[in-house]
């Protein structure tokens, strides 16, 4: 009995070895997932890793491109010389997957085509990529707060998009409290996870699960412990589906509590920009549900800039031509003209 265990045992982990190995020779669609470069920071999820390089398909077209991280960790082929930032006017743009758009290449991503349409001789003007895939308004803020770059950045701008209220529900990392806000400490990850998070295996799994059981419920997907780990799940298939069910989940229409931390948080950022003698600004991207959002909860706020009434008048028909067609993001175009309209902003 014991030999017959001990062979059904060796068989499954052989078996199981033998779809690693063949998932990882095909080019799998999981790679991304499994081997993307993020560390566990001490006050966030997760920070991306300084001096590394990943790859990333493009959603329509499924070309690759190399994605790198510069001597800071910022979505950059260039390495930044802290000493020559004084002479330059910097904008530091903060949020999520909007921001630093791992789906183009670096050249097409707001970032850059801002910094190329205001950079002149007489204006020294560097936009700098702080967006992390997955950052809502708490992360996203605890990264300017922590940065080594925040003492020289002029422009602060943060790129509000619908989801960070689910976000910053479900990651409980900020509080309110004793008129004040307060940080809980992200928590370290189980080891198990870590390690399961580097094998295509999980991530085949996940979207087998994904694709062919009904999720009403994403908080497996989106709680403190599980995020970091299994997000991205896939790419870019994956993604979108993902991306289409947190469309339909209910639970993220701002609850009160929520609304009020979102609200706290701001007027730290808003303060803590100023006392570092910087402006602050809240961009509001353009689609339908974040721009009704956003005027709810930032109602009482000044520097609110929304992109949505700009982009429909150039784009009647709406982020079909905006958006890439097999992925929410903005495509080429839809960066393009985020850069224009906030060039403008500067001037």
């Amino acid at each position: 009995m014991k030999m017959k265990i001990l062979i059904l045992l060796v068989s499954i982990v052989f078996s199981l070895s033998s779809v690693e190995v063949f998932l990882r020779l095909s080019n799998s669609k999981y790679r991304y997932a499994a081997e993307a470069i993020r560390k566990i920071d001490q006050n966030r999820l997760f920070s991306r890793v300084r001096n590394s390089e990943i790859q990333f398909k493009s959603p329509d077209t499924e070309q690759l491109h190399k994605v790198h991280y510069n001597n800071y960790g910022l979505r950059s082929s260039s390495d930044i010389d802290i000493k020559n930032l004084n002479s330059k006017n910097i904008i530091g743009i903060f949020g999520d997957s909007f921001v630093e758009n791992l789906r183009l290449p670096e050249k097409e991503t707001v970032s850059h085509l801002l910094t190329n349409k205001i950079h002149t001789t007489e204006k020294a003007i560097l936009a700098l990529n702080m967006g992390v895939e997955g950052y809502g308004t708490d992360q996203a803020y605890l990264y300017y707060r922590d940065s080594l770059l925040t003492k020289h950045i002029n422009h602060a701008w943060y790129f509000f998009y619908h989801n960070d209220v689910k976000d910053v529900r479900d990651n409980q990392l900020l509080y309110w409290k004793e008129n004040k806000l307060q940080s809980s400490l992200a928590r370290e990850f189980p080891s198990w996870k870590k390690w399961a998070s580097k094998l295509y295996l999980t991530y085949l799994v996940l979207d087998f699960y994904h694709r062919f059981v009904f999720i009403q419920d994403l908080k497996f997907y989106f709680s403190k412990y599980t995020y970091n780990t299994f997000q991205p799940l896939i790419s870019p298939e994956g993604h979108q589906k993902r991306m289409s069910n947190r469309e339909k989940d209910k639970d993220i229409v701002p609850d009160v509590k929520t609304k009020s931390l979102i609200q706290n948080i701001i007027k730290e950022w808003e303060k803590l920009a100023k006392k570092n003698g910087a402006e602050f600004k809240i961009i509001v991207l353009p689609d339908e549900k974040t721009d009704k959002y956003a005027r709810d909860i930032f109602k009482d706020f000044s520097g609110v800039i929304y992109l949505r009434p700009d982009f429909l008048q150039k784009y009647p028909k709406g982020n079909i031509d905006w958006a890439f067609k097999k992925d929410l993001h903005w495509n080429k175009d839809g960066n393009e003209l985020a850069a224009e309209i906030l060039s403008k902003v500067i001037d």
